[in-house]
């Protein structure tokens, strides 16, 4: 996704305006310059309010108020009015044109006022698609605004990400106030939507509940259904209480079991995912020298004592096994004719009268015709042997023709190459296991954490199992309870939609616990490269971040440095870098900047805009003439095409795009 173009009308002190943003694959970043005063952090406001409308306020700096958004909302666009339109009926009109792989969008969002004032709930919005722009409708032409909302959100941009792709300074400068477990906690809910789910998950609880509070209560009948579940609701505390002390118990065992994984990894100079790999290609180099001993024994054994025995040996065989399998065809042949002789005498005797002399006379001329006649192999030498036996042997004597010293030799030092491997994997695990007292000592320890560990979480899993099966329990029990207390068949309904409710709210609840640690390595491994791209200081080598949202700044011995005071340019950095993950994870589309680069020193300035110029998207930077020095700009302009320059306030165009 990327942004095209720009359209304002009566817009702070834009009067009428537009601004076409060039973009190509080379060269995806958008620089507009303007002096202080000419409207730059007015074009970001611009843009966030005509895709959110008044859920954009929260994101801009100089708005009032973010408690009391609708009053704070009205107040800020009747200052955005254009003090040249502030008589009669007018209204404000902005226009975004985005441009995607295979379509075109516009958003225009119209506001209409009167003498100044707001005309309240009266706003449009207008979604067009393609070349002709071809208006979308909405299904319910009473809910516009969901419609506007639901289409942003899954064409162009979700508003709970707007605040890490749109931002100016100040914006910038107020999360990186924000301590860097808040600032990844307020990510990770934004990226994965973790705020809507639990919003989704209240409402419909909240709309189970009322609907069971109205169900008639025959207080006789659901007594027991009552104290059957309270007494169910404590042992569902009590359980509850035993995961959770199981929990305190596998968390600091596992924080254990990595603190020693990394004192060995450090103590010999390698990670413990090299000592695995190590580990398990010794394994795989094994099998494959055994496997080649075998070949070599089978050829040793069988194919090369045979091949030894000489070419003339061989093919004397063959010539053998070859006149004996004449032999036994001969010998089958006249098996078969003689067993015919009294079927000649039968077909003569149709003929002629044949009296018993003459038909013993021909039988014994038969018999002397066709017997006698079995080819001489010189004796039955192979009688053992079966026709199928006889052919099988042959192609093996043929076979071993082609076995040659070198396919032996090279058997052989594929062996010796495969142990020479051995060796050395054994080496570079001895060299990592180490001898000395202190790695016995560590290995111990590794063995003992981790029989604990497998202890507690096995009892962490039955317990937690032992829970799950209690919370169906108490659904079932809710469900009797609720079915008791109806006073007739029509609250049944009622019944079956609230209890549909929970079920629903509880597998959103279970989306969100999931989403969170699904994400974390991916979500680490992107600020980690981000950080280390933009920060001049390079004592940082890991971040990570846990389940719970810590953040962890490791360095080559793994030590934690989230402890040690940062500056305030490092705390942009690591805003900064967040941002870059998320665009890189969340969401293919632009990322809009207004004075990003004041608050930074010249380092991290340049190593700032070096990393951002390189990233694969749109880049629309809206900067000073003197925020960027001439090294600076010279970096930028090579991924950019045309400089834009906005107009100063006093000589805003009437019409026109900006040069």
């Amino acid at each position: 996704m990327r942004l095209n173009a720009i359209g304002l009308r009566n817009w702070k002190s834009y009067r009428r305006f537009r601004l076409d943003i060039p973009y190509g694959r080379e060269k995806p970043v958008a620089l507009i310059e303007g002096n202080n005063g000419s409207g730059k952090t007015s074009l970001l406001e611009a843009f966030v309010l005509c895709l959110y409308g008044r859920l954009g306020i929260p994101l801009l700096a100089r708005a009032n108020s973010v408690s009391r958004v609708d009053r704070s909302y009205e107040r800020f666009m009747e200052r955005a009015l254009n003090s040249g339109a502030r008589q009669g009926r007018t209204q404000i009109t902005i226009e975004i044109t985005f441009q995607s792989d295979d379509n075109e969008y516009v958003i225009e969002r119209i506001w209409h006022f009167v003498d100044g004032a707001l005309r309240k709930n009266d706003e449009e919005v207008r979604i067009f698609q393609g070349a002709d722009r071809i208006i979308l409708a909405s299904p319910d032409p009473e809910d516009d605004e969901r419609f506007v909302r639901d289409f942003v959100d899954q064409n162009i941009l979700q508003d709970n990400l707007a605040g890490f792709f749109i931002l100016d300074g100040e914006h910038l400068e107020r999360m990186a106030s924000i301590n860097m477990d808040g600032q990844v906690k307020t990510a990770l809910e934004a990226a994965i939507g973790i705020d809507r789910l639990h919003r989704a998950s209240a409402d419909l609880r909240t709309y189970a509940r009322e609907r069971r509070r109205n169900l008639p209560d025959n207080a006789a009948a659901t007594a027991e259904a009552r104290l059957a579940l309270n007494n169910l609701g404590r042992e569902i505390e009590e359980r509850a209480t035993s995961v959770e002390l199981l929990l305190a118990v596998i968390g600091p065992l596992r924080e254990r079991r990595d603190d020693v994984v990394s004192r060995i990894g450090r103590l010999h100079g390698d990670s413990y995912c090299a000592f695995k790999t190590h580990f398990e290609q010794r394994e795989s180099v094994i099998r494959e020298r055994d496997a080649l001993r075998d070949e070599l024994r089978r050829l040793l054994s069988g194919e090369l004592a045979q091949a030894l025995a000489g070419e003339t040996l061989r093919t004397a065989a063959l010539e053998r096994i070859e006149a004996e399998h004449k032999a036994a065809q001969v010998k089958g042949d006249e098996e078969r004719n003689l067993n015919r002789a009294s079927e000649f005498v039968d077909r003569v005797s149709r003929h002629t009268t044949v009296t018993d002399d003459v038909a013993r006379a021909l039988a014994l001329a038969w018999r002397e015709m066709w017997g006698n006649r079995t080819a001489d192999a010189g004796g039955p030498l192979l009688s053992h042997l079966g026709e199928t036996d006889r052919l099988s042997v042959a192609e093996h004597l043929l076979k071993l023709s082609s076995v040659s010293a070198s396919d032996i030799r090279d058997l052989a030092r594929a062996v010796s190459r495969a142990d020479e491997r051995i060796g050395q994997l054994d080496r570079a695990l001895g060299e990592q296991k180490g001898t000395d007292d202190e790695s016995k000592s560590l290995a111990e320890e590794l063995n003992g954490i981790q029989e604990e560990l497998a202890r507690a979480e096995a009892r962490h899993a039955m317990e937690a199992a032992a829970l799950r099966e209690l919370e169906d329990r108490r659904s079932c029990e809710e469900q009797q309870l609720a079915a008791v207390s109806l006073g007739e068949s029509g609250n049944a309904v009622a019944l079956k939609r609230s209890a549909a409710a929970d079920r629903a709210a509880d597998l959103i609840d279970a989306l969100a616990d999931a989403a969170v640690p699904q994400n974390l390595d991916a979500l680490s491994a992107e600020i980690t490269d981000a950080y280390r791209s933009m920060a001049h200081k390079t004592v940082v080598e890991q971040i990570k971040v846990n389940e719970e949202g810590r953040v962890t700044l490791l360095d080559r011995s793994g030590r934690d440095l989230h402890e040690l005071d940062a500056s305030a340019g490092e705390n942009h950095i690591f805003t900064l870098s967040l941002m870059s993950a998320l665009a890189r994870l969340a969401a293919d589309f632009p990322i809009i900047m207004d004075s990003p680069f004041a608050r930074l020193d010249a380092e991290h300035r340049r190593r700032v805009i070096g990393h951002f110029m390189e990233m694969d998207r749109q880049l629309v930077l809206l900067v000073h003439p003197a925020e960027l020095h001439p090294g600076e700009l010279a970096l930028v302009t090579r991924r950019s095409g045309e400089l834009l320059k906005l107009p100063s306030t006093e000589r805003l165009p009437v019409t026109g795009a900006a040069s």
